[in-house]
């Protein structure tokens, strides 16, 4: 059994460790459960009461007390500066990502991040009038504006044309390839709590492209031929959808209009029973040996 901690990862990468042999946290991971729901609802002119049509998740709120206990005022104002200058918000540079992480290891090894940042707290203020002259103890509050936790390490599934030995796990057998055309089925088995949505690789020659969860009817249409040597990005994270090509930049013109980028997601049970997700790719004009089909995410959880 590995050991339980937190850490706090800066947006530009620096780590700073909550729990050491000298720092703990009083109240750990407060607000790390089910997030606040805010349920969409209508009601008839003869209606009692309300129906629920739909629900949102609200952004997530986790504080921490954090207590650090030093040897000396020197050690004491230094732990204080380094607090201060580790989750300060202005860490964000031109190539790190505007958020923080608090990152959660559990004691099967296994890890969750959370995107957060600082809202309050640590405001070093005197606890009660008593004189604690070489510690501190101070609430740390953290908003997570999407409040799903993910696992930081991606899935990556692959279809590679050459045949089926390099296969990476899990998928469903047999897989049969033939000619100059793929039309082959995985299974993705999703343990997730949450959906996910995935990016989509494709590496050419291949033409005719269309990529269905047939799980959940969603499907979408590629109409870019993809060159040789070319790979194309099919971005689908909410917000943020986008096609782009290593050589001619953003293609995102080339989805059909009925193409479900929207709601091509990877989904949990009980949407897909017992998370399988049944993902079919298709296309012609391939080249064995060189083409190559990736679909890559992260497993998402709605709180632990």
């Amino acid at each position: 059994m590995e050991a339980e901690y937190l850490q706090y990862i800066t947006p530009d990468g620096l780590v700073y460790e909550f729990d050491t042999g000298k720092r703990w946290l009083m109240t750990e991971e407060e607000g790390t459960g089910l997030p606040d729901i805010n349920y969409i609802t209508q009601r008839g002119p003869f209606q009692h009461g309300n129906t629920v049509i739909d629900y949102r998740l609200e952004p997530r709120v986790v504080q921490l007390v954090l207590r650090e206990d030093s040897c000396n005022r020197f050690e004491y104002w230094s732990s204080r500066r380094m607090l201060l200058n580790m989750i300060r918000p202005n860490r964000i540079t031109r190539t790190s990502s505007n958020t923080g992480v608090l990152r959660k290891y559990f004691p099967d090894g296994t890890k969750l991040d959370l995107d957060v940042v600082i809202e309050k707290g640590p405001t070093f203020t005197a606890k009660g009038g008593k004189w604690d002259e070489w510690a501190y103890q101070e609430t740390l509050r953290f908003i997570a504006n999407n409040p799903i936790y993910y696992d930081p390490i991606p899935v990556c599934l692959t279809w590679p044309i050459a045949g089926i030995d390099q296969l990476v796990f899990p998928i469903t057998f047999p897989i049969v390839f033939g000619g100059s055309f793929i039309n082959e089925t995985a299974t993705v088995v999703y343990p997730g709590t949450w959906l996910s949505y995935p990016t989509i690789e494709i590496t050419g020659p291949m033409q005719g492209i269309l990529i269905s969860n047939d799980t959940t009817g969603k499907f979408i249409h590629l109409l870019h031929d993809v060159s040789v040597g070319e790979v194309v990005t099919i971005y689908l994270p909410y917000g943020n959808k986008r096609v782009v090509s290593s050589i001619l930049g953003d293609l995102t013109g080339t989805i059909t209009d009925d193409s479900d980028t929207v709601l091509f997601y990877l989904a949990p049970d009980p949407e897909a029973a017992g998370g399988v997700n049944f993902i079919t790719v298709q296309g012609i004009n391939i080249d064995p040996g060189v083409t190559v089909v990736r679909i890559i995410y992260n497993v998402r959880y709605i709180g632990y």
